[in-house]
């Protein structure tokens, strides 16, 4: 940071004296300084592709890094730019004319046609049309800071025109964010042009065009008193630079704004200066309880209050136990509250949070004390004086609150303050609950709220065909949230999902979901049916089977369907989820069934039933349990099904469920393949070497070899009047494989939409080994999928023995589940078959799974 602030100050102060030395433009027309935009050649705030700087040209202050890649260069003082800002208002009416100036400058971003040495290269290039408008309710829906702001994307280099520099100037003049060159996370270089995108231009008229010395006037102090702070301390550097008598005649709340500015300053100041004078570091304060130990027993209070100015002023130290703090200074009556309330609009701003945080605590707090809170929540990190705004807990302190949510979203501690509040908080949450841009804030601050919200009479408000529809859908919003808890508001807005309105319906049925209201699980299980085919997954989430099982015991009544239609299924993944489901809601009916699935030759359904079993604690599958973990043919079946049943001799009698929905292989509860590893957590990525050195396994005493080439097409001869032709695959990642039957006279069918890893005659038909990739990520901490980039398919894969009937037509039945993505597959012996998966081999016949192959270690 030191080194940092250093690099800031001696690149802005030479290059300051370098162009100075060049040209002076102090008295220089303003066209004449447009037009010497021309030659602009290096990057300056606003123009930057690898770094976003933020800071006024105007008055030389160091700029302040936002967000970029590591090592970009600082943004240098370009004279012409920072004397046209200087003029500010005299030059605005020229910029917005000069708006759609097409000359080129110098200055060049992007990558050109052979590549520009020594630039950075960025991955994606786009033409945007990001805007930051005038008035604040445009700023609300306006295209900002966004990828969703894309116009269209460009190839090679961008030379900046003379129009893409005054957007940026006008937008230093006047305090809005008009950035025409910026840098986006990850490799993305956006151009907000006015000559590009007319769109830009026109926007920029329509706010700007007319507005004179005064105008540009009314509009800072509309910033230094509006409701965002962000604009607060900027609105006061350019009316310290314009208007200088009205920013020394500031009075009230805008000059405490005008005094923390003026702070923020002072200090960034000091911290530059500590940093030329200490290049290895000056002293720090050490962190935690420091003002703890400044303020323990501090009598009298003067002493303690010049001990937390010591402490917070010359030492940057924080307060570590804020309760014990405020509990002695309590000892000390009203003085010590006041002089705290004074502190809250102090113009330190770490005093501010330390008066806020000690008045949050603070046990005689009333409404009477609000003003000063007040006028600390509407200065710059208006957020310090949210804990004591919810101590006082009045309307006018929450609404003051909820507005904030409603201006910045959920984003700091005034959601955590708000959530405190509980049920009392809730109707000033409906306003913010009716923002499409903020209800999900809102939702997330009731959410954090638990038993503390009721839903009150929001049920009976959501019903009333009456009341506003936006109004309506805010209450489902907030109900929705508060999930179990208003599930006695089911009955009042069941009737909702038959409304002819589409959005209250959508919320109806989120909220009725969410509080797990009976009619809606109801509504889920019958609808929920199984797959169309016998191969085919539903993914890390589960599909409807997911949806039933987040239910919870809330869906145990409903067991018997589920286990019902989808246990006896031909497919596995249907026995597999619903499994998982009946374990997950705790359906103990289901036992005896999930312990006959401990014998399904599908390892999957085999996994999730010992695992269902152990969610359940069934006592009685113990013994079937010990048998899995001694025999299975798959190490992570046994460790389940051993845990499980260890687990069931213990006190806590169950295996605890994990969480739904982290879109893992380990923690997914219906990830397709859930916790298999391929190779140790410590070899990821490149340079591991293969699990088995020799290249050679041993099945029952014969040894085999990985095959040289993947046997993708087999002849099939005619026989019994059957046609003749060609069975082949085609080795693609996703569904753009195909398993399909050519015949030789006759159009291809295609029998399977997956990638094929190989194909092999069988005494009576034919075998193929499939591979499609899961609709999961790997955890980053076994199975990383990008470990698996030269491996095969990766997910599921199985083994298909394909037999055409007496009418010629090719059945399908599955022969084998392997555990993670098929790598390869050879024949080994007569209706014997190896498929190398994930660094294992598992051999099968046309029975089915037999085991693993052993590797035969070299000599």
């Amino acid at each position: 940071m030191r080194a940092h602030l250093l690099a800031i100050l001696g690149v802005l102060i030479g290059a300051a004296k370098s162009f100075a030395a060049e040209v002076d433009y102090s008295k220089a027309p303003i066209e004449t300084l447009i037009s010497d935009l021309t030659l602009v050649q290096t990057e300056a705030p606003g123009l930057q592709s690898t770094a976003t700087w933020r800071g006024f040209i105007g008055d030389d202050s160091p700029p302040d890094f936002m967000a970029g890649i590591i090592g970009s260069p600082l943004p240098g003082a370009v004279p012409q730019m920072r004397e046209l800002v200087r003029r500010g208002p005299r030059a605005l009416a020229a910029l917005i004319r000069h708006l759609r100036d097409a000359r080129p400058t110098k200055l060049a971003v992007g990558i050109d046609s052979q590549g520009w040495p020594g630039r950075p290269t960025v991955g994606t290039q786009i033409f945007g049309k990001e805007y930051d408008p005038r008035t604040p309710d445009a700023r609300s829906t306006s295209c900002n800071f966004s990828l969703s702001c894309e116009e269209k994307s460009f190839q090679g280099e961008y030379v900046v025109r003379v129009g893409d520099i005054a957007f940026g100037l006008i937008g230093q003049i006047v305090n809005r964010a008009l950035t025409p060159v910026r840098y986006q996370p990850t490799a993305i270089l956006i151009v907000n042009s006015p000559v590009e995108t007319p769109e830009i231009a026109s926007l920029v008229r329509r706010d700007w065009s007319g507005v004179d010395a005064d105008g540009l006037r009314v509009s800072l102090f509309a910033d230094l008193r509006g409701e965002f702070e962000d604009r607060y301390s900027p609105a006061l550097a350019r009316l310290r630079l314009y208007y200088r008598d009205a920013y020394d005649a500031l009075d009230g709340l805008d000059l405490k704004k005008r005094l923390a500015f003026e702070n923020e300053e002072q200090r960034a100041r000091q911290k530059a200066a500590e940093a030329a004078q200490h290049p290895a570091g000056p002293p720090i304060a050490s962190s935690g309880s420091i003002l703890d130990s400044l303020v323990g027993g501090c009598q009298p209070l003067a002493a303690c209050l010049e001990a937390l100015d010591e402490g917070i002023r010359k030492r940057s130290g924080r307060l570590g136990n804020v309760p014990a703090v405020a509990r002695h200074l309590e000892t000390f009556g009203e003085a010590a509250k006041k002089a705290l309330l004074e502190r809250a609009t102090d113009p330190d701003e770490r005093w501010r949070w330390a008066a806020g945080d000690l008045l949050g605590q603070w046990r005689t707090l009333s409404e009477q004390d609000i003003g000063p809170l007040l006028v600390a929540s509407r200065m710059q990190r208006g957020r310090t004086a949210a804990y004591a705004l919810a101590r006082i807990g009045s309307p006018e302190a929450i609404r003051a609150l909820a507005r904030r949510i409603e201006i910045y979203g959920n984003v700091d501690v005034t959601g955590e303050a708000l959530a405190s509040l509980g049920s009392k908080a809730l109707p000033h949450l409906l306003p913010v609950l009716m923002n499409d841009d903020r209800w999900m804030d809102a939702t997330a601050i009731i959410g954090k709220m638990g038993q503390r919200a009721a839903p009150g009479d929001w049920g009976v408000l959501a019903a009333d065909p009456r009341r506003p529809i936006d109004e309506r859908i805010a209450a489902l919003r907030g109900l929705s949230a508060m999930g179990e808890q208003a599930r006695g508001t089911g009955d009042a807005i069941a009737p909702l999902l038959h409304s002819r309105d589409a959005r209250l319906r959508a919320a109806a049925d989120d909220a009725l979901t969410k509080m797990h209201y009976p009619a809606v699980i109801e509504r889920d299980v019958r609808g929920c049916v199984p797959l169309s085919d016998a191969f085919s997954s539903r993914g890390s989430d589960g599909g409807c089977l997911g949806r039933i099982a987040s239910y919870g015991g809330a869906a145990a009544e409903f067991g018997r369907i589920i286990a019902e239609r989808f246990l006896d299924s031909p497919n596995g993944s249907d026995r597999r989820d619903a499994a998982t489901a009946l374990g997950y809601i705790d359906d103990q009916a289901a036992a005896p069934r999930l312990i006959e699935l401990l014998s399904d030759p599908d390892w999957r359904v085999v996994y999730a039933s010992a695992r269902a079993l152990g969610w359940l604690g069934s006592q009685d599958a113990i013994p079937a349990l010990e048998r899995v973990a001694a025999t299975h043919w798959l190490m992570e079946v046994r460790a389940q099904a051993q845990s499980s049943a260890s687990v069931m001799r213990t006190p806590e009698q169950r295996i605890a469920k994990r969480a739904m929905g982290s879109s893992s292989s380990q923690d997914d509860v219906f990830a397709p393949n859930p916790v298999i590893g391929s190779v140790p957590p410590a070899c990821m990525g490149s340079g591991c070497p293969p699990a088995c050195m020799s290249g050679k396994w041993s099945w029952q005493g014969e040894a085999f070899q990985h095959p040289a080439t993947e046997q993708l097409s087999i002849a099939v001869p005619a026989s019994g009047g059957r046609a003749a032709g060609r069975m082949s695959g085609s080795a693609a990642w996703s569904g753009d494989g195909a398993f399909a039957w050519e015949p030789l006279r006759g159009r291809r069918q295609i029998l399977r939409g997956v990638g094929v890893r190989g194909i092999h005659a069988s005494s009576d038909g034919v075998v193929a080994l499939l591979g499609e990739t899961a609709d999961f990520r790997y955890s980053a901490s076994e199975n990383m999928q990008a470990s698996y980039g030269g491996r095969g398919l990766r997910g599921e894969a199985y083994a298909l023995h394909a037999i055409r009937d007496g009418a010629g037509n090719w059945r399908l039945n599955e022969l084998a589940r392997l555990p993670l993505g098929a790598d390869s597959f050879a024949s080994i012996g007569p209706d014997l078959y190896a498929a190398w998966s994930s660094d294992r081999v598992v051999v099968f016949s046309l029975q089915g799974i037999l085991g693993l192959a052993t590797c035969v270690e070299a000599q």
